[in-house]
């Protein structure tokens, strides 16, 4: 059995193996993506020198009363050529004439018979609401860097930069598997022993929230020569990673350690020190020249989904080059304890009170109770050494 920084270390190293390819998609599907190269900008930012604010542009002098020669309008330029005591209304992302570099806004003006005059009080300073031409960035510079997310603010300077086709990290494939015999499709109506298939639908939208693109195997019933038979299938696929649910106990009819062991995946680790979660396995399948990245996750939705959080997600996150934001400290509301020296990941609710982040375990940790599971938004870590916290206390929580 391994500690949980050592099954982490061991996840997150391997699946840094992976290698990224790239692909072009169309902008407007981009949103959530990795970008795969810098992003150089083909124009200066901004494009031209324009006012920020609706105003009168003058050419910086001591008057205090302007005649008005004309005015422009955004996308409407003129090259209007104010002297010393002319003006030129001067509408919000208006590009600016040349000799224009002052922009007096329309609330500090009175105006008057086509004459604008400075309210009492006012200060007008050379420069004022003037943003110059490639201030932000000047042309042939990276506007963006590879491995950014791309968030709606990001479309904006794609856009900007003229990329409607973006370069992306293609999506790392996950394939899914259920096993047991217990399960039944979540279409039918589960009589005596059978319950409804749930971990493939929960791990497909896990998967799909950390960037990965799923590929459902199904599931399938305790059967040694019909589970080798579909690993196989899914080992011999176009998959990066399997993930599969249910049979890594100790039971009688727990077929997956041992099917591992005859397809020839190298087991790194088969238990980890964690509750919930114990019975875990990661390994590695060497397919001619490409790994594929076996889990072994237990049946249980309540650990198969914690595991996921726990190892899965903060791999593909380092893959793909992303600051975790998955992690918080929070206050915590209520004491907490427990009495074995494994690490805990208790569940639990983050909750924002205006002056701090606090979490409150007020859920059944029953591994079991998967209904209690999606009341909560996190996962509180409590260390093999602690036999508890207080409350008021600041533990490490897992955003769920």
């Amino acid at each position: 059995m391994v500690s949980y920084e050592e099954a982490l270390k061991c996840v997150t190293e391997s699946i840094g193996g992976i290698e990224l390819a790239t692909e072009n998609i169309p902008l407007e599907n981009s949103a959530g993506r990795i970008l795969a190269e810098n992003i150089i900008s083909d124009i200066d930012m901004p494009a031209f020198t324009y006012s920020s604010t609706d105003g009168y542009g003058i050419a910086f002098s001591n008057h205090t009363s302007w005649s008005v020669i004309g005015e422009i309008g955004a996308g409407n330029f003129k090259q209007l050529t104010p002297v010393p005591g002319e003006a030129v209304l001067i509408l919000s992302g208006s590009r600016v004439p040349d000799n224009i570099d002052t922009v007096i806004p329309l609330d500090d003006i009175n105006f008057e018979e086509g004459t604008v005059t400075l309210k009492e009080g006012i200060i007008v300073r050379k420069g004022m609401n003037i943003r110059e031409r490639g201030s932000d960035l000047v042309k042939d510079k990276i506007a963006l860097r590879r491995f950014q997310k791309i968030e709606a603010k990001v479309i904006t300077v794609l856009a900007t930069c003229g990329i409607i086709n973006v370069p992306v990290i293609k999506k790392v494939r996950a394939g899914i598997l259920g096993t047991g015999s217990e399960l039944i499709p979540a279409s039918e109506a589960p009589s005596v022993d059978k319950v409804r298939v749930s971990n493939i639908y929960a791990l497909n939208a896990a998967a799909v929230s950390c960037g990965m693109e799923p590929v459902i195997f199904g599931f399938t019933k305790d059967d040694k020569e019909e589970l080798r038979d579909t690993v196989q299938n899914a080992l011999n696929s176009d998959i990066d990673i399997l993930i599969t649910t249910g049979g890594v106990s100790a039971g009688k009819f727990d077929y997956i350690k041992d099917i591992f062991d005859e397809a020839g995946i190298d087991i790194k680790y088969r238990k980890v020190n964690i509750k919930p979660g114990k019975p875990n396995i990661f390994g590695v399948y060497r397919q001619e020249q490409k790994k594929k990245y076996i889990f072994g996750l237990p049946g249980n939705p309540v650990s198969a989904l914690a595991a996921f959080y726990i190892f899965i997600r903060p791999a593909i996150d380092s893959l793909y080059m992303q600051k975790s934001i998955d992690l918080v400290f929070a206050h915590l509301d209520t004491d907490i304890s427990k009495k074995d020296g494994k690490r805990h990941f208790m569940r639990g609710e983050l909750t924002y009170d205006g002056n701090r982040i606090k979490v409150k375990p007020g859920y059944s940790q029953s591994s079991g109770n998967f209904l209690e599971m999606s009341k909560s938004n996190c996962l509180i870590e409590v260390p093999e050494n602690v036999a508890g916290f207080v409350r008021g206390d600041i533990v490490k929580c897992i955003v769920m």
